[in-house]
């Protein structure tokens, strides 16, 4: 798979569900108090122990974009599953939760 940002090749990872996945938008900083949006759904996820789940992620070390496919979360197994697949195929296969 190629970067969209500088089209060097970029390698599959993946990001913990449990740690949220937030952002800020541009006009929340035009308010003194603001809640960040959490793409992930982590929720509770982030303060007490909860089963892993990991979201599809991309990295280019060239540039340094990291891209994570957000709706939708696996488990360890389906990880470690998709990461057996990866091992079988050719170096240039794609990899997309889609």
């Amino acid at each position: 798979m190629k970067c969209p940002k500088c089209d060097h090749d970029i390698r599959l990872a993946f990001c913990n569900r449990a740690s949220g996945l937030s952002y800020t938008g541009p006009t929340h900083f035009e308010h003194t108090i603001y809640r960040d949006i959490d793409l992930s759904g982590a929720g509770l996820r982030k303060l007490i122990p909860w089963k892993g789940e990991w979201h599809m992620a991309h990295i280019c070390e060239d540039c340094g974009i990291y891209t994570i496919e957000y709706k939708k979360a696996f488990s360890r197994k389906e990880v470690v599953a998709i990461i057996a697949d990866m091992q079988k195929e050719p170096a240039t296969a794609q990899h997309s939760s889609f």
